[in-house]
């Protein structure tokens, strides 16, 4: 009978997993704290979901402002992570990030690279992994004005969304291509075919966005500005 109560508790615990990521993707950052407080507190540290319960609030409370709170999660959830090298590699980068925010940019360049070193190639959460590590160096090196390093990491980044089918990485990498890295150095052309790309995805948001930053690039000034005033 006991055991039955504990099996009962954690798939109600893995459902408010389940429910607080779906809030967060809808940005209901409130909501999604509570029901994955509340997975993260009644599953058991064996389990299999506790780790990413721990990661997705750890997200959900840095995303919120409260660094302090997402700092003590991130550390719970790698002991829940035990043996899992991947879940325990995601964490490290995430805690990077927290540094990160407060100006240690070195710490997450170093937590980028160790992923590229460390992660695999296969499955999908280390390709997740190693995107988002691809990524944190793409923007840095924009930032620092090296934007062939910009194109080489983002272009990576598009090959791992394509890899892995998703949609929206895949518009997100297209637009780093094509206002980070191509149009600063010049290549209009490629740009525009990565904004039509953009375009043919349908993502929103970006997708309006890639019309009016195609339309610069035309020579469309004033369109421009109107489409940007509008969405402003």
């Amino acid at each position: 009978m006991a055991y039955q109560v504990v099996e009962n508790d954690a798939s109600a615990a893995v459902l408010d997993l389940r429910i607080g990521l779906a809030y967060a993707q809808q940005r209901s950052r409130k909501e999604a704290v509570a029901k994955l407080q509340a997975a993260f507190a009644s599953l058991p540290t064996a389990h299999a979901e506790r780790w990413r319960a721990g990661l997705q609030l750890g997200l959900q409370q840095a995303a919120s402002g409260d660094q302090k709170a997402a700092e003590a999660t991130f550390r719970e959830a790698q002991v829940a992570a035990d043996m899992n090298s991947t879940a325990q590699l995601r964490i490290v980068y995430e805690l990077s990030g927290l540094r990160a925010r407060r100006g240690e940019w070195a710490a997450l360049e170093e937590a980028a690279r160790r992923v590229l070193h460390e992660a695999g190639q296969q499955e999908d959460e280390a390709l997740a992994l190693r995107h988002d590590a691809h990524a944190a160096l793409g923007t840095m090196a924009y930032y620092r004005g090296e934007l062939q390093e910009t194109l080489r990491q983002f272009t990576v980044c598009l090959h791992i969304a394509e890899q892995r089918g998703l949609r929206n990485d895949r518009a997100l990498a297209h637009w780093n291509l094509a206002t980070n890295a191509l149009y600063h150095i010049g290549h209009w052309h490629e740009a525009r075919q990565h904004l039509a790309s953009i375009q043919a995805l349908s993502v929103e948001g970006l997708a309006e966005a890639a019309l009016t930053f195609e339309q610069l690039l035309g020579g469309a000034w004033e369109q421009a500005l109107d489409n940007w005033l509008r969405d402003w």
